[in-house]
């Protein structure tokens, strides 16, 4: 009876508060480390042990978290022409990393976060420039790791601002896109990292170093494509 009073009480203040509205800004250092260590152990996973399932369904919690962390970079930026050459650097910088780690010569995610980024930019402008936007987006993420999958997802945190609306987004997002579009077999599990962004407040407050946190990406990579290369383990992972 305790733990289901407890449970109402939790359910009731997440309907209530809005955690998702972009104007409760915070440095959500938690959530990235969440998402790095989350990315890390998936990666591991699909270069080294792609059988081991459990690996890829940790690592579905990243990529939502770093697109949440893209967008709350955007949204409160001072300067957008600097936000955005940073992940254009971070993107250019990764690529032959990624290349080296998954064998794959699509563009890698951080393109993708900035195709994102940019559209939700445009949001902002008259709606024939923000709906055009994304109509032009779509055919060049395709080209992208995780294609229209992060484009829609940037753009759901974006709009919707009601805790159940972007859960439910979320889950109808992995159904039709992730299952039918592009047969990802764990990412129904990536509905995680929307309901740990919505429990954001709750985390424990550390810190992260900006530069490690931005370097992480193309750093660990480069390591893992690496070893890769020396031990003659490179797969084609399913996402």
């Amino acid at each position: 009876m305790a733990q289901t009073k407890v449970s109402f009480i939790i359910t009731s203040n997440l309907i209530q508060t809005k955690y998702l509205l972009l104007d409760e800004y915070m440095e959500d250092f938690m959530l990235q480390l969440i998402a790095l260590t989350t990315m890390l152990i998936d990666h591991i996973g699909a270069i080294f042990i792609p059988q081991e399932a459990l690996l890829r369904i940790i690592g579905r919690l990243s990529m939502p978290l770093y697109v949440y962390g893209c967008l709350m970079g955007l949204k409160h930026t001072s300067n957008f022409k600097r936000y955005f050459t940073r992940l254009l650097i971070i993107a250019l910088i990764s690529q032959i990393p990624y290349i080296l780690a998954f064998n794959k010569y699509e563009l890698n995610i951080v393109f993708n976060l900035l195709v994102s980024v940019m559209v939700c930019k445009l949001q902002e402008k008259e709606k024939i420039i923000a709906y055009s936007s994304i109509f032009f987006a779509i055919p060049l993420v395709f080209f992208m790791d995780y294609g229209i999958y992060c484009l829609f997802l940037m753009l759901g945190y974006y709009y919707i601002k009601h805790p159940i609306t972007i859960l439910v987004f979320h889950a109808t997002l992995n159904y039709f896109i992730a299952k039918y579009c592009y047969n990802w077999a764990f990412q129904s599990y990536s509905i995680g990292a929307t309901l740990i962004i919505l429990c954001k407040n709750y985390l424990p407050k550390i810190r992260i170093n900006k530069h490690f946190y931005r370097s992480f990406y193309p750093a660990h990579l480069l390591i893992l494509g690496l070893i890769a290369i020396m031990i003659g383990s490179r797969h084609f992972p399913p996402q």
